[in-house]
């Protein structure tokens, strides 16, 4: 039987260092290396590691590494940082490679995921629960009636680990921030109140929750919970509701996103709000453990499931 070829671009870090674009890595070195053995159990499966798709070229519609085509991979794995903007050189590779083979996480569903509006967009599209959000000019015309006595928050569309998320008092206070930022387009949430133990973070790993987390004290700044340094980590182990996994898998469905993170809230009148989707969750050895789950083969094994 001929062998199915995996390419892998899994970079790590050896602690929680911080997480950037010269320094890609998300997932600890011990735990790609469970991954990668596990994978390397199957007697019909060739695995090709270090195709870092960044620095690609293309070539008449297919990307190479050197002498290697990632177009004619059986499938390509990915999870490390990347350009996030919307001209990334990093996601019109995959996008290329996506044309020919699998690519987990699809490109497709990664630009639905990063970006906080077409996230929200399509989420309040198949009837999923988010706070009203507002995507306006720069001269925001018209909304000064519509945020008029109530909380809002200015969301970066393309942010990550919570910064540059800002509350805002009132029209005057947003003018004076939109000024200051000098961008052509601002996307406004709904503030929703709720207590700090409402929030809560579920990791789904091909249509299976693999676990939820809340946050340690020390990572929640007044009403949300941030982390300038981009290092991850800092999670308690928390239990779902049978309504927020149901919301979390659908969150799945809906976007085509095979690994991810739901960020949740419950609010203070008991409703279950969708506030981020993460296409680039937190998956730490020590949380998989307390959880009783061996995450290395829970991905091997959903990954070798789609190459079967």
């Amino acid at each position: 039987m001929k062998k199915k070829k995996l390419g892998l671009w899994v970079p790590t870090r050896k602690s929680y260092t911080s997480v950037s674009l010269q320094k890609p890595g998300m997932w600890l070195e011990r735990f790609r290396n469970d991954f990668v053995k596990e994978l390397k159990k199957s007697k019909n499966l060739e695995v090709i590691e270090g195709l870092d798709f960044r620095n690609a070229m293309v070539k008449n519609g297919k990307a190479f590494i050197g002498d290697i085509c990632l177009n004619c991979l059986d499938l390509f794995f990915w999870f490390g940082e990347i350009e996030r903007s919307k001209e990334s050189f990093h996601l019109e590779v995959l996008e290329t490679i996506a044309k020919d083979t699998c690519v987990i996480n699809n490109p497709e569903s990664v630009r639905i995921g990063l970006d906080k509006f077409y996230s929200q967009l399509v989420l309040k599209k198949n009837s999923i629960l988010v706070p009203e959000f507002y995507l306006v000019n720069e001269m925001m015309e018209n909304l000064e009636k519509e945020v008029k006595g109530r909380q809002f928050i200015l969301k970066p569309r393309l942010g990550s680990f919570g910064m540059g998320i800002m509350k805002i008092k009132d029209f005057q206070n947003l003018i004076d921030i939109a000024d200051y930022a000098l961008l052509k387009s601002h996307f406004i949430e709904e503030f929703i109140e709720y207590e700090p133990d409402g929030w809560i973070g579920i990791n789904v790993i091909g249509g299976k929750i693999a676990y939820s987390y809340g946050k340690q004290p020390s990572t929640i700044s007044g009403w949300k919970v941030f982390d300038r340094k981009r290092k991850g980590g800092k999670m308690l182990l928390k239990k779902p509701t049978k309504e927020q996994e149901k919301i979390a898998l659908k969150v799945g469905k809906v976007t085509g996103l095979d690994i991810y993170g739901v960020d949740l809230i419950k609010s203070t009148d008991g409703k279950n709000y969708v506030i981020d989707v993460n296409t680039f969750p937190g998956l730490y050895p020590e949380m998989f453990q307390k959880a009783g789950i061996n995450g290395a083969k829970l991905i091997a094994d959903f990954i070798k499931s789609r190459l079967a």
